[in-house]
């Protein structure tokens, strides 16, 4: 998440539905658990767990949380918002999918689900994922430094590129600001 360039009806309304972006039995074993294999595919980015928070010169806070792996999925929520005003929202996943493919799902302001596939052998704390035939954007990289994020979400050469450092934060998605 990190561009506020781009209410999921139906949320939650029957938790025993599989996702469309995911069809019955992808990646996963007899119990619906991710195949250890796949599993083990989420490890090398669970580093992105917990809240990442920077501030731009605006004012604009951005956030993005995400769960640790289970289940052969992470799950992620990013905002953008200006004092009390919500700029931009977005739902993400991150999932193992059969054969080792590492998948990133986006969904801006809670539309269609958009996919990017991890770049296999980048290294430890980067995950680089793609999608060239998407129009904007074609790559979204992740870097870890410490309690440094950088998050860099570009599209095809020439096009514009946004890049931002957020923070390690303590405080759960759960937690007023106030």
């Amino acid at each position: 998440m990190i561009g506020a360039l781009l209410a999921a009806p139906g949320c939650c309304a029957d938790r025993s539905a599989k996702s469309p972006a995911a069809p019955a039995g992808a990646g996963t074993t007899s119990t619906g658990a991710a195949a250890p294999a796949d599993q083990a595919g989420l490890a090398s980015v669970a580093w992105l767990s917990g809240a990442w928070v920077a501030t731009n010169g605006d004012g604009v806070m951005l956030e993005e949380h995400w769960t640790h792996p289970a289940a052969g999925t992470m799950l992620g929520v990013g905002r953008e918002t200006k004092g009390n005003a919500l700029g931009f929202f977005e739902f993400l996943r991150i999932e193992a999918r059969p054969g080792g493919k590492v998948v990133y799902v986006a969904q801006p302001r809670g539309k269609a689900p958009t996919e990017f596939a991890r770049v296999p052998g980048t290294g430890e704390g980067e995950a680089v994922f793609v999608n060239p035939d998407h129009d904007w954007p074609k790559r979204i990289s992740y870097t870890r430094d410490g309690d440094a994020l950088r998050v860099r979400v570009e599209g095809a050469s020439g096009d514009r590129v946004e890049e931002r450092t957020m923070r390690r934060s303590s405080r759960s998605p759960f937690e007023s600001r106030r």
